[in-house]
């Protein structure tokens, strides 16, 4: 989940309160894989991003990568 403050009022607080937001705060990590990864589910949904996924991996073996990448993504291969 990305964590988006929608104002500024926390930082407002005193006393026992301000400090159980600060350790919560604190405690939040940042990694910016996971960030990316919720994003590409939400664009292409989870099955169709899962594919992608296996079909990088399937790329990332082939000697011939860019040019199965050029098939690919040419709207038309065979020039006709």
């Amino acid at each position: 989940m990305i964590f988006q403050a929608q104002s500024r009022m926390i930082f407002g607080l005193q006393g026992e309160d301000a400090d159980t937001v600060a350790r919560e705060l604190a405690s939040l990590t940042f990694d910016p894989k996971r960030i990316k990864e919720e994003i590409y589910v939400s664009r292409f949904g989870a099955d169709d991003y899962a594919e992608v996924q296996r079909i990088r991996r399937w790329l990332d073996t082939k000697t011939n990568r860019e040019e199965l990448l050029a098939y690919l993504t040419d709207k038309d291969p065979y020039g006709v």
